[in-house]
Formats: C-alpha cells, structure tokens, sequence
C-alpha cells in the first residue's frame, strides 16, 4: 500500500500534487499540511500533530476526520510521526510532499527521515524526488533521457555503481562533496547501487541536464 504524508512546507504546483496523492491509498496531513490538501479540496485519512500551523480547517461537518493530537513538547516532529503511523497503517511506500522548502531546520529534518527509512520513503516535489539509498537494495531511475540526476553521500557512501548515467561510476566512494551533482539519465531508465554507507539521490524526471 502506497501512503503520503504531506507536510507544512512548500508545494509550487498544486495540480501536479494533487495527481501523486489522489494515487495513495492512505493520506496523512502532518499538522499544516491540512492546509494544503484544503486548498487542493482534498480530505486526509489521518491528521495528525500538535495543531500549532494549522489554520481552522472548512471540510463539511459530515467529514469525519481522525485526528491525532500531540504536545509541542515532544521528541519527533510531526512529519515523523506522521511517516510512522503511514507504517504502522500498512504503507509499504510513503511519499513526503510539501517536506521542502520553508523552515531549513525543518527541511534537513525531513531529509533526515529519508537516511531513517532509506528506499521506504521520498520527497517529492513536483518533477523532483529524492530518496535514500543504502545496500538493502539497489534504486532504479526513471525519466526521459537527460533527466537530471544528483548523487549526494550521506554522509559517505561506499562502492557506488551506476548504469544509465553518463558519467558512469564503477565500485567507486563517495565522499562529502559535491561530485556526484549534476550528472543526467543517458537513456530512460538506469540504477544506482551502494555497498555501504548511504547515498541521497535526486532525480528531476523531467529537468533537462545541460553538457
């Protein structure tokens, strides 16, 4: 079961989020974001959090909405616990929107989530995604030919390999730094594997990748 969470972040293009979470099956307001998904005209499963950005919600009385309260004074942040309960739920897959943007505390803390959970959740935004990777599993990219795709270590990443990309690694570490930046989808499809460490990785599905 695919989840989302959306958070009280930035959402530039409300139509194209609307799409990604009318495909999930469960849907969690992570405090504000109840705020977003009202100005899309969509209703949460679950809202959840300790209230403190969310605006008086205008859903029909008749919407019987689940809400989980929680202190201010609390060691996870409400994207967290909204992350967990997704799981909890059944979610096999929980996608962040609205995780970007805004407070940079906030932003880094979301990113966070991703090395806690790596290949279980993303952040989305718009045609932008970013995912955690680590040896669990290898990560397949999709998107048309010269998308962009950044490789970020987090903070290293051991024995990373890539098929598809242009600029190609082969059992190579990364470091922190900013070598892995840029680099772009030579075909549809690729793949990126890591033997050890953890490994952010961006993809712009349709952002066009300059030489």
């Amino acid at each position: 079961m695919k989840g989302c969470v959306v958070c009280n972040g930035d959402i530039r293009d409300y139509e194209h989020a609307k799409e990604q979470i009318l495909e999930c099956e469960l849907v969690i307001a992570a405090d504000g974001g109840a705020n977003h998904l009202r100005a899309m005209g969509l209703i949460p499963n679950v809202l959840i959090g300790d209230m403190d950005s969310l605006r008086t919600p205008s859903w029909p009385e008749k919407e019987k909405i689940e809400q989980l309260c929680f202190p201010q004074e609390k060691d996870k942040s409400d994207a967290e616990l909204a992350v967990e309960l997704a799981f909890e739920r059944g979610c096999d897959f929980v996608s962040l929107i609205g995780a970007t943007g805004g407070r940079l505390d906030h932003m880094l803390g979301n990113v966070s989530l991703l090395a806690k959970f790596p290949g279980r959740i993303a952040c989305v935004d718009g045609e932008e995604t970013l995912v955690a990777v680590d040896s669990s599993e290898k990560c397949v990219l999709q998107g048309q030919p010269r998308a962009i795709v950044s490789l970020i270590p987090f903070p290293l990443a051991k024995q990373v390999t890539t098929t598809g990309l242009r600029y190609s690694l082969m059992k190579q570490d990364l470091l922190p730094g900013t070598k892995g930046i840029s680099n772009f989808l030579e075909q549809s499809k690729g793949c990126v594997c890591v033997n050890g460490g953890l490994l952010l990785v961006y993809v712009n599905s349709k952002g066009v990748a300059n030489d």
